[in-house]
């Protein structure tokens, strides 16, 4: 199986003619359920949640080339911090908060984890990436972030930052 990422929110997974039919790609899963799971999987790298997933196949004598396209996108942005005036200097830069968000310490930095409720957020990256760094908001960090990390704002830390800092 091969996976090429066609767009910011599909892919394309090729696999040969006997991988799908002998269980090799995803043994005891059928077809459209193996599919799924590794779209998931491809996609929570990337940082994208998708709720629902539109396929289609198409069959040819090489083997089988499956289109995947993420639907109704809830992105996350990640953005790290040494400290937390400097968190604070990044959201006092803003003009809005229309996004829910949390602040969270661990191994001495601190992390700002925002919710995109919609596209087009590029003036928040830009202004939060001259205070800090961005990260990865993949699955398996965050999962990290959220059991092993200290919580300090859990909700609005945007807002919660901006008033208080």
């Amino acid at each position: 199986m091969v996976i090429h990422t066609a767009g910011p929110r599909s892919l394309a997974l090729f696999f040969e003619q006997d991988e799908l039919s002998e269980d090799e790609a995803c043994p005891g899963q059928d077809k459209i359920k193996c599919v799924v799971e590794i779209a998931r999987a491809t996609f929570c790298r990337q940082g994208i949640q998708a709720k629902y997933f539109e396929i289609e196949e198409y069959e040819g004598e090489a083997g089988t080339v499956i289109f995947v396209l993420a639907g109704e996108n809830v992105g996350r942005l990640l953005f790290s911090f040494s400290s937390v005036a400097k968190a604070a200097s990044a959201v006092r830069a803003l003009r809005e908060d229309p996004l829910d968000s949390r602040l969270t310490r661990l191994d001495g930095r601190y992390y700002l984890l925002i919710w995109e409720k919609e596209p087009g957020l590029d003036r928040l990256e830009w202004a939060l990436s001259e205070f800090g760094r961005r990260e990865n908001p993949d699955e398996l960090f965050c999962a990290h972030l959220e059991e092993h990390g200290q919580v300090l704002m859990k909700t609005r830390a945007l807002s919660s930052l901006k008033k208080f800092w």
